[in-house]
């Protein structure tokens, strides 16, 4: 299991959110990417500055 969770990397994170907010609940989850979203995010080209997450159908969208 600890080597699971060493393999798992962090593309982005939005710092900004947390400083401009109060943050009541903080969710980690996974991502499908496709196309050139996969490359980008391989090179470290992530950006969520102004991105949030909808709850449609209990399911979570990201909004960029």
């Amino acid at each position: 299991m600890a080597d699971r969770d060493a393999a798992i990397k962090i593309l982005s994170d939005n710092r900004q959110a947390s400083h401009n907010y109060f943050l009541l609940e903080r969710f980690e989850c996974g991502m499908v990417l496709t196309g050139t979203e996969v490359k980008a995010a391989k090179d470290g080209k992530v950006q969520l500055k102004e991105a949030y997450a909808s709850v449609l159908n209990n399911e979570a969208w990201l909004v960029t």
